[in-house]
């Protein structure tokens, strides 16, 4: 993926679940050092065309072992996103993700009575339209 972002001029690499492709296991804890440096080389090179754009965005849910590994120090922002406590919050997402009625959605959002992270919540949406 990194090879064909430097063949166009604007690219986005989106890595999602960092801890998962390095193979990493808190019992332990493990992890596969090679899958680890050949990443953190990857994310610090620089696309070799000045006129070439590359944005790389990665997903964790163990912010502190990424930050532990050197794999946070690669990335020139790091941004929380905390869960979604709120019905409005939660019906937002619902709306904006699924096209989906805005009384429904907060009719949903009402219903869920403990935080949700949104890639948990989008999964659920994707489950229940199937």
């Amino acid at each position: 993926a990194f090879l064909d972002s430097y063949k166009s001029p604007l690219s986005l690499i989106f890595i999602d679940d960092i801890e998962r492709i390095i193979d990493y296991v808190p019992i332990g804890p493990r992890f596969s050092n090679t899958v680890l440096q050949t990443l953190l080389v990857l994310l610090k090179k620089i696309p070799p065309d000045d006129d070439r754009k590359l944005l790389v965005i990665g997903t964790t849910s163990c912010p502190e072992l990424l930050g532990d590994l050197g794999i946070t120090q690669a990335f020139a922002v790091s941004q929380e996103i905390p869960a979604l406590e709120l019905p409005e919050q939660i019906a937002e997402v619902l709306h904006v993700s699924s096209g989906m009625p805005k009384e429904e959605a907060m009719e949903i959002g009402r219903s869920i009575t403990h935080p949700i992270g949104i890639k948990e919540l989008l999964m659920v949406l994707e489950m229940a339209s199937h």
